[in-house]
């Protein structure tokens, strides 16, 4: 009587601990994923001409199209414009008058009415003048700002009569806004060999994703901060001002691979791990982990391919072969 007391007592027992857990569940699947690096980079205009002040004076002119669209050969700002005129128009007649000069002496060489030595003073003459007609060029650009090609004028901050320095901030820029933007980047060493063609960027800024893609990749890295120089561009419809800051996200390394949502990933003393579904029960498996992406994480193990069945609720009342039923996600 006793041991059938016993024998009921344990086959009681050994359906009492048999506890069948509620949980929710998730199934392996192949993804794209990928690495990504988040760098702040500054946007400038692809086609952009900027003026800086190279000679100190007075201003006398400043345009009254800023804002607006200038034509290339416009002149937008200048500094003691008349002074520059002089200088480049008493250039322009030296050099016309030692063009003529020399043009005479070859005559008379011809005849033979002067010297070797005349003829070469005069092509001397003529390659001086060329040379202070050049200088005096370059000097009437450092003092004349013209457009070089049509864009849009952006903003003065001076009015005629103020006396302007040199200084390290242009004056004033010219932008062709149907070129292009592009946006630099300087990105840690690590990265140098990870982007290659089929790195993606996008263009984060007020919230909004702009696409943009790498036309030039530094080799080298800098000596300031060690780091190396990416050049990105974006289409010339892209809303985003000149001069601004933006965020850009680097994504690379892609391929394919199997992934499970974040929320089906356990950690423990041995490492990461899941529980795999077979048979109503749960297999505690350890598993390598790899890029996480919009809320999946990259997983392998030997014993998990695509359509693998994993536990992704109810993970902290489990143990390796718990019985388990599977409930609704949406419940």
């Amino acid at each position: 009587m006793r041991f059938i007391t016993y024998l009921i007592l344990l086959i009681f027992s050994s359906h009492s601990f048999a506890i069948t857990i509620p949980v929710k569940t998730a199934t392996c699947q192949t993804k794209e994923v990928y690495d990504s690096y988040n760098a702040i980079g500054k946007l400038k205009a692809a086609k952009r001409q900027d003026f800086f002040i190279s000679i100190a004076g007075t201003v006398d002119f400043v345009s009254d199209k800023q804002g607006q669209v200038v034509e290339s050969g416009e002149v937008v700002f200048a500094v003691d414009k008349s002074l520059a005129e002089s200088i480049k128009q008493h250039a322009v007649d030296n050099y016309e008058e030692a063009n003529l000069s020399l043009k005479r002496s070859q005559v008379l060489y011809n005849k033979k009415l002067i010297s070797d030595d005349a003829l070469d003073q005069a092509k001397l003459k003529v390659s001086n003048t060329k040379s202070a007609l050049e200088q005096a060029n370059k000097t009437y650009k450092n003092m004349v700002f013209i457009a070089p090609f049509k864009g849009k004028l952006g903003g003065i901050d001076y009015l005629p009569g103020n006396y302007v320095t040199p200084g390290p901030e242009p004056v004033c820029s010219i932008i062709d806004e149907s070129a292009g933007k592009q946006i630099t980047f300087y990105l840690p060493e690590e990265l140098i060999n990870k982007l290659d063609d089929t790195a993606e960027v996008n263009l984060k800024l007020n919230d909004k994703i702009y696409p943009a893609k790498i036309i030039s990749k530094s080799p080298y890295l800098s000596p300031n901060n060690g780091g190396f120089l990416v050049s990105t561009s974006t289409d010339s419809n892209v809303d985003i001002p000149d001069n601004a800051t933006v965020l850009g996200e680097f994504r690379f390394s892609k391929h394919k691979a199997l992934v499970i949502p974040e929320e089906a990933l356990g950690k423990g003393s041995q490492g990461d791990f899941i529980y795999l579904v077979t048979d109503d029960s749960a297999h505690k498996i350890i598993v390598q982990t790899g890029f996480r992406n919009d809320g999946f994480v990259e997983i392998a193990a030997n014993e998990l391919s695509e359509g693998s069945i994993v536990i992704s609720g109810g993970m902290n009342k489990l143990s390796d072969k718990s019985k388990v039923k599977v409930i609704p996600n949406d419940k």
